[in-house]
């Protein structure tokens, strides 16, 4: 009864027709089921997913058009190296940094800041080679060197601006419960926007474009992709009088983690107690076990990834001899499987929201799958003769193939739910920089990867491909460590959240009959006053 009279009013205290947002104001409750608040939230995705995508023409560019800027002498294969080296160097600082810019400034603010820093760069890199693809005096030479490594390490560092946007903005338009459809969709934007990147700056070269040009039509294509988002996207359903879903209640800050700024600037304290203030925020996220477990579990799967984005092509023709337009075609199989994963777990992902234990259940047993998958790929390059491949044809590869296709499935999938965790440990207010550090930590791991793998290549020749699918069975078995790792921890904080929410229920029963008695004590001293009461009345009336 007392459960019932609970719920009873908290139902009537919330069906006020307004609710508040975080800044301060109210306005107007619509309803989050509407057909047009879909509509709304469905914007939001495509508005992401266009714009992520226009910035791997800044990733893609120099890869691309690098026959170009050696063919022109615009640059030595050694410089071209270096520059390269020095552009991807310089993003790892800033991925660790730019989740707490994010989170601090807003989300679509930082997506269309970084696109117009990655699009100018873009443009100014272009725009410089034409005056400097000529120079052949030494000191000339090398101040347009110097220019190149700056435009290009601007492209890149503002770059990693995006996805901790991304994310930023979908947990202020997604309820918890439905983020795992959309960020599924969102992450089709890296799995596919290189690929699409790559299909643009080649057709202009195939239409003859210089590649000063195709610079300077790449930076316009990043400006305008930010230029929609500008326009369309809303950083908030407050905008348009939406209430603003809820943040995943387990997260780490609890209520607070529904606060989707960082915090704001309090004019009456020093710049530095701001700022330590700050710091004391992150304070719960870097002590928190299943932080840990979720970085090494990324870094991990980082390491399985790039054992094939970066190798598969060189194995199918330096150990299997397979034809270079064959092995660049079968390269696209791992993205394009990861994509069809990617939806498929987003979809069961949010079906077994309300059993955290089943959800990481079912990535280990995705992980489980990928180390069988890895266990015969390795089987196979040991004991298959490769010159079978080569006289059976094309027809030859294809169990490699569909086998690669399911290692793609297996391993990108849940790599690309890992935001759903950033979202689960910081909430709306700190899931770009949970995101960004298990980025940055990605970003190091795949720079490892690329030096790991070139140093077995050059110094065991073909004894080296064992070495790396050994590596990466390695690394399978620490993700799956990792990954029951957090279910052991998510499952003791569901205990504890249970434990704390029996206690507040008995608290709250207790207080509830102690009022009463106190209530009836005080009716019976009432009754008990009574004769006094009409005897005092009366002799008021005797006088």
């Amino acid at each position: 009864e007392i459960r019932a009279m609970t719920s009873v009013s908290s139902s009537s205290s919330s069906s006020s027709v307004f609710v508040p947002i975080y800044n301060g104001t109210s306005v107007k409750s619509k309803s989050s089921q509407s057909f047009a608040f879909k509509l709304f939230q469905a914007t939001t995705v495509l508005t992401l997913l266009q714009g992520y995508m226009g910035v791997y023409c800044a990733f893609s560019l120099i890869s691309v058009i690098s026959p170009l800027l050696i063919s022109t002498k615009t640059l030595t294969p050694q410089e071209l190296g270096n520059l390269i080296s020095i552009s991807r160097t310089s993003r790892i600082l800033p991925k660790f940094l730019s989740g707490f810019a994010v989170d601090l400034l807003g989300g679509k603010g930082m997506f269309v800041l970084g696109s117009l820093g990655t699009g100018l760069s873009a443009t100014a890199f272009g725009f410089l080679g034409i005056f400097g693809q000529n120079a052949s005096n030494g000191t000339t030479k090398l101040i347009f060197l110097i220019w190149y490594t700056i435009c290009n390490s601007s492209m890149q560092i503002c770059t990693v601006l995006g996805w901790g946007a991304v994310i930023k903005s979908a947990g202020r338009w997604f309820s918890y419960n439905s983020l795992g459809k959309a960020m599924s969709i969102l992450a089709l934007s890296y799995l596919f926007g290189d690929g699409i990147a790559r299909s643009y700056i080649s057709f202009c070269i195939f239409l003859g474009f210089r590649w000063q040009s195709i610079a300077m039509i790449a930076g316009g294509t990043i400006l305008f992709t930010g230029l929609i988002v500008l326009i369309v996207l809303r950083g908030s359903p407050t905008e348009l009088g939406y209430p603003e879903p809820e943040a995943d209640p387990s997260n780490v800050l609890g209520k607070e983690g529904n606060e989707a700024t960082l915090m704001k600037w309090d004019s009456s304290l020093s710049a530095g107690r701001n700022v330590a203030n700050m710091g004391k925020v992150y304070i719960p996220i870097i002590t928190l076990p299943l932080f840990w477990f979720a970085l090494l579990w990324y870094v991990a799967l980082t390491m399985v990834r790039y054992c094939f984005l970066d190798w598969w092509t060189l194995y199918l023709t330096e150990h299997l001899h397979a034809a270079p337009s064959f092995a660049a075609f079968t390269s696209m199989i791992f993205p394009f499987a990861g994509g069809f994963g990617s939806i498929l777990f987003g979809i069961f992902s949010d079906r077994l929201r309300p059993y955290p234990l089943y959800q990481y259940g079912s990535m280990v047993i995705s992980q489980l799958i990928l180390m069988v998958l890895l266990l015969i790929l390795w089987l196979h390059h040991t004991f298959v003769d490769r010159s079978t491949f080569y006289h059976a044809g094309v027809v030859g590869y294809l169990p490699l193939l569909v086998l690669v296709f399911f290692i793609g499935v297996c391993t990108i999938a849940p790599y690309s739910l890992s935001s759903l965790i950033s979202l689960r440990i910081g909430g709306k207010k700190l899931c770009s920089s949970v995101a960004n550090l298990f980025d940055g930590a990605a970003a190091i791991a795949s720079v490892v990867s690329g030096l790991v793998g070139g140093s077995l290549l050059s110094n065991l020749k073909d004894g080296a491909w064992s070495v790396l699918f050994i590596i990466g069975i390695v690394s399978n078995v620490a993700a799956i460590v990792c990954l029951v790792a957090i279910m052991i921890n998510v499952e003791y904080q569901e205990k504890q959240k249970k434990r704390r929410s029996s206690m507040n229920e008995a608290v709250s029963t207790s207080e509830f009959l102690q009022s009463l008695e106190q209530e009836f004590d005080r009716d019976e001293e009432v009754e008990g006053q009574k004769p006094l009461i009409r005897e005092h009345r009366s002799n008021q009336c005797d006088k």
